[in-house]
């Protein structure tokens, strides 16, 4: 995200799912402002939201990490409160191109 909007990594915050929470969860990509109130961000990424996850997806497939939770720098994030525990990389690539097509034909019935 800082690449594409002016903010740090810790201005933003996503879902980590516990793996031994038993609620029940919707499928979704959540991603908020982490300040009280909100700056803004969260809005300002919506309109990129399809060059986001290509750019994510694109992140994933080149990076050369071995293993299958991936890495730091490609799916692992530090503020996990589950410890990156349910991370598995090539499902992030799964999910991500499943998201693209959907948005793609989303966007095909707009037109």
């Amino acid at each position: 995200m800082p690449l594409y909007i002016m903010c740090n990594p810790s201005d933003l915050g996503s879902e980590c799912a516990n793996p031994h929470d038993t609620r029940y969860f919707p499928e979704r990509l959540l991603l908020f402002d982490r300040h009280p109130g909100g700056i803004g961000i969260a809005a300002q990424a919506r309109p990129l939201f399809a060059e986001l996850l290509q750019a994510a997806l694109e992140l994933l497939v080149r990076c050369e990490c071995s293993g299958g939770t991936g890495c730091p720098n490609c799916v692992q994030n530090f503020s996990c409160s589950e410890y990156n525990e349910v991370i598995d990389k090539q499902a992030a690539i799964i999910i991500l191109k499943g998201v693209i097509q959907a948005e793609e034909i989303y966007r095909e019935g707009l037109k």
